[in-house]
């Protein structure tokens, strides 16, 4: 089951998504893609939808201008240890010159969400912030059949997503004050929240019960649970979440899913 609109393949692997970017855009998307973890040639071109050739030359301009650095033994890219790769890695934690601020939390996370998929049988993921959109970090896809189709560098909008929203609710006042009035209020179903007063209440409810839902609120006939994830306690990296057709999760399971989130991803 495939929800992936024109606007979503920007930041997955459909064929032609990247063009539809300038490439002021796609340089952007692909330090905060590095901000995550080290990549390839290969990975940032099919994370961006371009060719390989086409990735390989925007790697090579950013390596140039000192935004990143390659690996001569592992071939992948990471960012440079520039204000700008400073910036970027402080939102991931993780690699700069190839090294890591952090990463055996990556690792726990990437555990825990394959250990939820395996139990709810439902996909997960992991999703960071990116220009107003959450970004996903890590896709765990389910085998059922019908179920939810994405992969790492689909996008969401903040405002309507269970990832999003979980984010929003674990931001500090003042900061979620200034993220409120920014937000443009665009895509999600005519169930998502159409200003910042309807979405502060949703995330008012979020924060209470520490994970956020969305029923139908980014497509219709499909709902996702998530909860905001820290590091070393009080650290916001992300939202890790679970996402499936609506028919399979009644309210009572997405309470279920998001307490089960709260224990495993909320602190790493």
């Amino acid at each position: 089951m495939s929800n992936l609109t024109e606007e979503d393949d920007e930041g997955g692997a459909a064929p032609g998504a990247g063009r539809q970017r300038s490439p002021l855009q796609r340089g952007l998307r692909t330090l905060e893609l590095l901000a995550f973890a080290p990549r390839t040639v290969t990975d940032v071109a099919r994370l961006l939808g371009v060719n390989r050739s086409s990735a390989h030359r925007l790697l090579h301009e950013l390596e140039e201008s000192s935004y990143v650095v390659r690996d001569d033994a592992t071939h992948r890219y990471s960012l440079a240890r520039t204000p700008i790769g400073e910036l970027f890695a402080r939102r991931g934690l993780v690699a700069i010159d190839g090294g890591a601020l952090d990463r055996e939390w990556h690792e726990e996370l990437r555990g825990a969400l394959a250990a939820i998929r395996d139990q709810s049988g439902e996909a997960t993921m992991f999703a960071v912030p990116a220009q107003d959109r959450m970004l996903y970090a890590e896709f765990f896809p389910t085998d059922h059949p019908i179920g939810v189709q994405e992969s790492i560098g689909s996008t969401r909008p903040m405002h309507a997503s269970a990832v999003g929203k979980a984010y929003l609710s674990a931001l500090p006042r003042a900061e979620l004050d200034v993220v409120l009035g920014r937000l443009s209020y665009e895509g999600g179903s005519t169930k998502a929240a159409r200003g910042p007063f309807q979405l502060r209440d949703m995330l008012s409810v979020a924060r209470d019960q520490r994970y956020a839902i969305d029923r139908d609120e980014t497509f219709l006939g499909l709902s996702c649970v998530a909860t905001p994830v820290f590091v070393q306690s009080s650290i916001l990296v992300g939202a890790a979440g679970v996402t499936g057709p609506t028919n399979r999760f009644p309210e009572d399971h997405l309470n279920d899913l998001g307490e089960l989130l709260v224990a495993q991803v909320r602190s790493l």
